[in-house]
């Protein structure tokens, strides 16, 4: 499969402190929605510090029919924690398009006001129980461990670094120097 990648080049003296912070972690969805209007083709955000460690042609082959691909994790009591935004795919249907289009315009909104931490894991999981309970046929597929793995096992086909573990892992160290 076709196979391709984006990244900003931009200024950042007027962010400042956690500004900057939120808005680099905040950002690429408010891209990912650009780049999947651009494409009208299936789309995958991924972390800046993940790592594709194995081929996801039969990952997006897994996404057909549909709409949004989503990491959630439903068991944690917090709303921050119930998505974990290190993968997040969207696909070409309407109401795919319409959710990315969504989460990026409320992404865009709160960039310009005082942010919180975490607030794009919140604006996909709110904004995706809202589609839930609201958009009928809003087709989700829940990700598993294996497209976000903070563990770096070999069956996983994301590694995702958390915490510490990018600098001290030496299997995702080595995985990220080839």
């Amino acid at each position: 499969g076709l196979f391709s990648y984006t990244w900003d080049n931009l200024e950042f003296e007027h962010l400042s402190g956690a500004r900057r912070w939120y808005y680099l972690a905040s950002v690429r969805f408010v891209r990912l929605y650009q780049l999947a209007q651009t494409c009208q083709a299936p789309v995958l955000s991924v972390d800046a510090d993940g790592l594709v460690v194995k081929s996801l042609e039969s990952k997006f082959e897994q996404m057909a029919g549909c709409d949004a691909g989503i990491y959630l994790r439903l068991d944690n009591t917090l709303d921050w924690r119930k998505v974990l935004a290190s993968a997040l795919f969207i696909m070409p249907t309407d109401l795919g398009q319409r959710y990315s289009r969504d989460v990026a315009i409320v992404i865009a909104w709160l960039l310009r006001r005082k942010l919180h931490y975490h607030i794009d894991q919140l604006v996909i999981y709110y904004l995706w129980d809202l589609y839930r309970r609201h958009k009928p046929g809003f087709r989700d597929a829940r990700l598993a461990q294996e497209m976000a793995d903070w563990e770096c096992q070999q069956d996983s086909y994301i590694w995702s670094a958390k915490g510490d573990r990018k600098y001290l892992d030496q299997g995702f160290l080595k995985a990220r120097e080839q």
